[in-house]
């Protein structure tokens, strides 16, 4: 199972309450819990590079499976951890939360737990594009028909969906 590619969220659950058991605070769970993230992965055979990409900054977390690594959480904060592949899932334990990711059909679904409270994503693969093709703003998103037209405001005729 191969998990590179470019996600998208489709679906959350239980953000706000997840969130909250690790100690984030109200006002960043209720702004950022709207916007638009982008999942990045590549991956070569047992190496991966998951990045987390939000409108202010990037969270890039390298890592090789069965191996231990230093990792930034949701949260910000540094921890050494282990991913190991168990049954084509990737399983994290951060100490401070335990995570799975697994491809389901073309889709990424990933599973956080925290004190018996569980975030679940489901992020839909998109075309690979070069980083000024998204544009995040609290949920508004906009695309540009081709990868190398420079990045349009959205009253641009080159919107193809919006969020």
């Amino acid at each position: 199972m191969n998990f590179t590619g470019t996600y998208e969220l489709k679906s959350q659950e239980n953000y706000e309450l997840f969130m909250g058991e690790l100690g984030f605070p109200e006002i960043k769970i209720q702004t950022e819990e709207d916007i638009m993230i982008l999942t990045k992965i590549v991956q070569n055979g047992n190496d991966f590079i998951w990045s987390q990409v939000y409108p202010d900054r990037t969270i890039t977390n390298n890592f090789t499976t069965g191996e231990e690594s230093e990792m930034q959480t949701v949260i910000g904060t540094k921890v050494k951890a282990t991913v190991d592949m168990i049954d084509k899932k990737l399983i994290r334990d951060f100490k401070i939360y335990q995570e799975s990711a697994e491809i389901v059909e073309s889709d990424l679904v990933e599973k956080l737990e925290v004190n018996g409270v569980i975030l679940k994503k489901i992020k839909l693969i998109t075309p690979l594009h070069h980083p000024e093709d998204v544009t995040s703003c609290r949920g508004m998103r906009w695309r540009c028909p081709d990868p190398l037209t420079p990045l349009n405001p959205p009253k641009a005729a080159g919107i193809t969906r919006r969020l």
